[in-house]
């Protein structure tokens, strides 16, 4: 975990946090200041860097789809333990619970299978599993549903590409075929805001 929190910290990414406002998440306030009260520094930059992200890809996504603006992040640490379950960005309340349990599921799914690196490769629609699930070189599982299944795919491999360089470096190959030119879109975003 120690790896994990410094890379995190040395990103250009970190830096770029600090400007995101809370209210892009769907929180009222008093909810909000519970919530910051509980997490930690390291949880708070991962659901801002997420939030961002959410809110710049909006524009790319087809018009049918710009009507989804949030979802819910799951983030599993090496051992199964919930790091982070948390909505992000706003959801539709008849969305809300079904999102819920699917970034829950995808990353308990990825966890239970150790020699995959995405939840891609369990995927069975039949079963209602979806990809949208990443594993780090450490263990670290990373969920998101509330997006077109493509998007919360790239979304997470976007987002952990700036903090593990062994998912930077193999994002294509880690990517659904679907995924990929929204990964590739994902890492233009993100030198936009660098520049």
């Amino acid at each position: 975990m120690d790896t994990f929190l410094h890379i995190l910290h040395q990103t250009k990414t970190n830096q770029r946090l600090k400007i995101v406002l809370y209210h892009l998440i769907c929180l009222n306030e008093a909810a909000k200041r519970t919530l910051e009260a509980l997490m930690t520094p390291e949880q708070a930059d991962i659901r801002d860097s997420v939030t961002l992200f959410l809110h710049l890809i909006n524009s790319h996504l087809e018009t049918k789809d710009r009507h989804r603006k949030g979802g819910w992040l799951c983030i599993l640490r090496p051992d199964g333990e919930v790091f982070i379950h948390q909505r992000i960005g706003k959801t539709s309340s008849e969305k809300d619970e079904r999102y819920k349990h699917l970034s829950a599921e995808k990353a308990l799914r990825l966890h239970a299978h150790p020699g995959h690196r995405t939840s891609w490769q369990s995927r069975d629609p039949a079963l209602d599993r979806w990809g949208g699930a990443i594993r780090t070189i450490d263990g670290w599982v990373f969920s998101f549903s509330g997006l077109p299944e493509a998007w919360d795919e790239a979304l997470m491999i976007g987002i952990v590409g700036f903090i593990d360089v062994e998912v930077d470096e193999h994002r294509s190959e880690l990517a659904s075929p679907d995924a990929r030119e929204h990964v590739e879109t994902i890492l233009q975003i993100d030198s936009q805001v660098d520049d």
